[in-house]
């Protein structure tokens, strides 16, 4: 999404993004989660890991996270297993202001 030669475009896009989505994950605490059977509550999963990359790493690990999901975002829904749910994987990749150790 971003991008170094329009930085204030991307981040009007990115904006837009986050506000037209809106609280999708108290939505989903709040309306999906009482109504899933326990197995699947179980496989929901949430992560806040913070990590210290160039933006080279940061890039490639944007293009690895893409080449894992693509597999299953490309599959007609007549390929998918007769078990599977949509499932929605949020994303987002926030790095911090200021130098290394900021």
């Amino acid at each position: 999404m971003a991008d170094h030669e329009s930085p204030e475009a991307a981040s009007a896009l990115f904006d837009a993004l986050q506000s037209d989505e809106g609280d999708v994950v108290g939505e989903w605490t709040a309306t999906t989660r009482p109504r899933l059977e326990p197995v699947w509550a179980a496989r929901a999963s949430r992560w806040n890991t913070l990590v210290g990359l160039t933006e080279d790493e940061l890039q490639s690990l944007n293009d690895a996270t893409e080449a894992l999901l693509e597999p299953f975002v490309n599959r007609s829904t007549a390929d998918q297993p007769d078990n599977a749910r949509v499932v929605r994987v949020l994303r987002y990749v926030l790095p911090e202001a200021g130098g290394p150790g900021a």
